[in-house]
């Protein structure tokens, strides 16, 4: 029996990346980043939105993956992941494409991929030929876990 695992292959910068459909908690658009004064430049994060009294860091990948970073405006998508009951987003460029990718097609990241800006990759995973980086939510939140910290991302914004 073949194991398959539901995958979507996004666009950041100009790079596409892979995630499991099972990390993404929802897409939104049209969502104000709020700007917050913790910022410095080693920082991945470009502020905070809030999606239904949730306030979720957003990171800025690009960055990350030293790569010019998305201009946010309107039309920007954001993809919220969760891990451990935290939250956090990210801004994309487009989604490219979902569908079932065996379990076979998944492997450790090879070498010519470790670097710096690569070091949260766990997986890569061969489609087609060709061999994509694999977002994981766990290795994300563990990098920005301090930040995440910090600015209390993941907290439910009381009513008066």
């Amino acid at each position: 029996m073949l194991h398959r695992k539901q995958i979507l292959f996004i666009q950041i910068g100009t790079e596409t990346y892979a995630v499991e459909i099972n990390q993404i908690k929802r897409f939104t658009a049209k969502v104000e980043v709020l700007d917050f004064d913790v910022r410095n430049e080693t920082s991945s994060i470009l502020g905070m939105i809030c999606i239904y009294d949730e306030l979720i860091p957003v990171l800025d990948l690009c960055k990350w993956f030293k790569q010019e970073s998305i201009h946010l405006c309107e039309s920007t998508i954001f993809v919220v992941m969760t891990f451990e009951g935290k939250s956090f987003a990210f801004p994309i460029n487009d989604v490219i494409k979902c569908c079932e990718v065996q379990n076979e097609c998944f492997h450790t990241v090879p070498d010519v991929f470790r670097k710096e800006s690569r070091k949260s990759f766990r997986e890569v995973i061969d489609y087609n030929g060709k061999l994509y980086l694999k977002i994981s939510g766990e290795a994300i939140f563990k990098e920005i876990q301090v930040d995440v910290e910090i600015l209390g991302g993941g907290e439910r914004i009381s009513e008066a």
